[in-house]
């Protein structure tokens, strides 16, 4: 173990910060994410709104906005104030796009397995292509795509539920009706694939 959190030391991934409270024997020193390592951009589209985050590898958040928008303008109007916001967050930090190292997006539409190949998630379509090819015009980094409220299911389980309850169901009502289920520490997504999730239609 000391080994290999030295070869992370000298690889500049991790920092040391500072020595816990000794209990004994020699005080460990505790480390951390070094904030140069790089950052998550995660965004979420919805029907009529478009968010984004970016937070660093321990999960601290550094940028974030979230604005109206029509899911049916297309990638153009969604993506690109998506993008333009996003660069401007890290011009700010003197870093390039390529400090987005990973990219989750939570897309509310059909998703048959999250991918970090662009373009190999045909189901999710905006516009002129999938959407993880969109985003693969300025995000270095593997990108996951999946169904808004199988992200939603997945976010819960590890945050809250994967002890207390490890078979959650997440319900999202908005213009439609989902429900992301975990089971067996997996998204599932029936024989299909596809999550389960049918139009609103109440009033």
């Amino acid at each position: 173990m000391t080994l290999r959190v030295r070869e992370l030391l000298d690889a500049g991934l991790l920092v040391e910060m500072g020595e816990t409270e000794q209990t004994g024997g020699r005080r460990a020193r505790r480390v951390g994410f070094a904030p140069s390592t790089g950052a998550v951009l995660a965004i979420e589209l919805g029907s009529k709104h478009a968010r984004w985050r970016l937070a660093d590898f321990a999960g601290a958040p550094l940028a974030g906005n979230a604005f109206p928008m029509v899911i049916e303008w297309g990638d153009e109007k969604v993506f690109k104030p998506v993008e333009a916001q996003v660069r401007q967050a890290l011009d700010a930090w003197s870093c390039r796009s390529t400090w987005c190292v990973r990219a989750p997006l939570a897309f509310p539409g059909p998703s048959i397995s999250p991918t970090a190949r662009p373009g190999a998630n045909e189901l999710c379509q905006l516009g002129n292509g999938p959407v993880s090819s969109q985003l693969a015009k300025w995000v270095q980094g593997p990108i996951v795509v999946d169904n808004d409220v199988n992200v939603m299911a997945w976010g819960e389980y590890n945050s809250k539920w994967r002890r207390k309850h490890p078979r959650p169901a997440v319900i999202k009502h908005g213009s439609g009706i989902g429900c992301g289920i975990i089971a067996n520490g997996q998204v599932y997504r029936a024989t299909t694939g596809l999550p389960v999730s049918r139009p609103y239609r109440g009033n």
